[in-house]
């Protein structure tokens, strides 16, 4: 009970949102996707960050993200899903999936709109 039992949309950790694969809560989405034996909040994953087993991107720069890297923002994970390169490799657009009740989203940003949304500051990125 209380605010750690909570994802940022206001869902549960416990009970029927994490019962599926994926649940309805970020951090369910994230650790399935990635093979994680654990159940991991999105508040320890700056822990799994220390700890070697996510690596923190150089700078935030939206050109140094690659498939799979996850988002941490405001207490809500979610994971680069596609990426779209131009001809000199520069990434003009990514794909960026989240659980968002009760289902997982995916939305398309270009290079310019996703480094905005890098630049805040409680914004982390692994």
């Amino acid at each position: 009970s209380g605010e750690r039992s909570r994802s940022a949309y206001g869902e549960v950790y416990h009970g029927t949102n994490c019962g599926a694969y994926m649940g309805i809560v970020c951090s369910s989405l994230v650790v399935y996707a990635l093979g994680l034996d654990l159940v991991w909040t999105t508040a320890t994953f700056p822990y799994l960050a220390e700890k070697g087993v996510f690596k923190k991107i150089n700078g935030n720069n939206v050109q140094n993200l690659r498939l799979m890297d996850v988002l941490h923002e405001d207490g809500h994970g979610s994971l680069i899903t596609d990426i779209w390169r131009d001809g000199q490799g520069r990434i003009v657009k990514i794909e960026i999936t989240e659980s968002i009740s009760p289902t997982a989203v995916s939305r398309i940003y270009t290079a310019e709109e996703a480094q905005k949304r890098f630049n805040k500051d409680d914004f982390k990125a692994f």
